[in-house]
């Protein structure tokens, strides 16, 4: 489950802590420079060489919690300014925390506020609504999770995007 975690080194979020592969995976950051990093549950100790993206940028707000399935690890990020936003849903490698996607980040021009789900061959995510209502509306999503991110997908609307539906209202 998501709680805010804002007392935590680094800064924390509304993502909460998941269980998987031996460590503890967590969303961090307040707004701009949010990443995912993974924490020994044995000694509480951050791995410092464990962090996505690397280097000095994050991926901006982080509220859904990671989710670790098969040695991979999904999240999302976003940020805005006024009504433009950008967010990217990545896929890491749970041992090393590099990119499992040869393209990186599937990027979406909204805000991905809660927790992907896994199955059926797919990752679901869903968007918030941007702007005013006739503006952006607030998507579900289905990606292709495969790690041979180079392989040409089939079938796709576009890349990695297997479909999209406009949400008006609230999806269980």
């Amino acid at each position: 489950g998501a709680g805010c975690v804002n007392v935590i080194a680094p800064k924390g979020g509304w993502s909460g802590p998941v269980p998987g592969e031996g460590f503890l995976y967590l969303g961090t950051g307040d707004g701009k420079d949010g990443r995912v990093v993974r924490i020994d549950p044995t000694t509480g100790q951050l791995d410092e060489g464990w962090k996505y993206p690397p280097g000095k940028t994050g991926v901006g707000a982080i509220y859904g919690s990671p989710l670790v399935r098969d040695g991979v690890v999904y999240d999302a990020g976003y940020s805005c300014r006024g009504n433009v936003c950008a967010a990217e849903v990545f896929a890491l490698d749970a041992a090393t925390g590099n990119p499992v996607w040869s393209e990186g980040g599937y990027k979406v021009a909204s805000k991905v506020v809660g927790r992907a789900a896994l199955g059926a061959g797919v990752l679901v995510f869903g968007t918030a609504q941007v702007g005013q209502k006739d503006e952006v509306p607030g998507y579900l999503y289905a990606l292709d999770p495969a790690q041979d991110a180079g392989k040409q997908l089939q079938g796709r609307v576009q890349g990695r995007l297997k479909w999209r539906v406009a949400v008006d209202g609230v999806v269980f």
